[in-house]
C-alpha cells in the first residue's frame, strides 16, 4: 500500500518537470494530488487565521510558474505547501510531547503514589 502511494506522489510530480504531457496526463495528476498530498480537510483558512498571510512575505503566496501552480504548490511557503500534513504532524509531536511529560510525572511520584496506597490498603484491612 504504501509502495502505490509512493508511485502515484512519482506520476503526480511528472507534470512539474519540463516535459510536454498531453492533457489528459495533467488531468490525471490534478485528481490525484488531494490524495497524494494527504488532503483531508482545507488547511488554508487555519493557516490564514494562525499565522496570518500578512506575516509571510508576499513573494512566499505566489507560485513559481504555471507548472508549479497546476502541481499543487500555489506558494511557495512551506507552511501553505504542507497543508494538513504541518498540522498532523504538530498533533503528533505534542502527543509525543505529553506521553514524555507524562512519563516523567508517573517515574518521579510512584514511589508516593505506591505509599499513598499502601497506608489505604492498611487502613481498609485493619479494622
Amino acid at each position: 500500500m504504501w509502495g502505490n502511494l509512493n508511485v502515484l506522489q512519482l506520476v503526480v510530480a511528472t507534470p512539474l518537470l519540463q516535459v510536454n504531457l498531453p492533457q489528459n496526463v495533467f488531468t490525471l495528476c490534478e485528481a490525484l494530488l488531494s490524495v497524494t498530498q494527504f488532503q483531508l480537510f482545507d488547511s488554508t483558512s487555519i493557516t490564514d487565521k494562525i499565522f496570518g498571510s500578512k506575516n509571510f512575505a508576499p513573494k512566499t503566496l505566489e507560485p513559481l510558474n504555471e507548472r508549479m501552480n497546476s502541481g499543487g504548490y500555489q506558494q511557495t511557503n512551506f507552511i501553505y505547501n504542507m497543508g494538513c500534513m504541518f498540522y498532523i504532524s504538530a498533533i503528533i509531536v505534542a502527543f509525543l510531547f505529553l506521553a514524555l511529560i507524562i512519563t516523567g510525572v508517573k517515574r518521579l511520584y510512584m514511589a508516593k503514589i505506591l505509599q499513598i496506597s499502601e497506608i489505604l490498603l492498611w487502613k481498609l484491612i485493619t479494622p
